[in-house]
């Protein structure tokens, strides 16, 4: 069994498909939205309204902008248009997409 360092902050447990609602109610809104307007929509789509929910919003708010799903102008964030759905999956490339015509033409100059 682990033992708890007593000089770490005890592990909190992660509210389920928190960074998918907060997404979502980014993107159904007709504007950008403030911290507090996402806290508040956010909490009333999960029925809850905890200090931990607000912190968690504030974690998932942070780690989208540095992942570039969400941007922030004048406190107030919006979604980046390449990132709007986050569960989109890719279409897998053609067999001719440039990808594979830059491989194949880097082997001809090496051979």
């Amino acid at each position: 069994m682990r033992q708890n360092n007593p000089n770490q902050a005890p592990r909190r447990k992660l509210i389920p498909h928190l960074f998918t609602n907060i997404l979502n109610v980014i993107a159904e809104s007709d504007r950008p939205l403030t911290q507090h307007e996402i806290v508040e929509a956010v909490s009333e789509r999960l029925e809850r309204s905890d200090e931990e929910l607000k912190r968690q919003i504030t974690v998932n708010l942070h780690d989208a902008i540095i992942y570039g799903y969400l941007k922030v102008r004048n406190y107030r964030y919006s979604i980046v248009p390449s990132h709007s759905e986050p569960n989109e999956q890719r279409e897998p490339q053609e067999q001719g997409s440039s990808t594979h015509q830059n491989v194949d033409s880097w082997q001809e100059k090496t051979i």
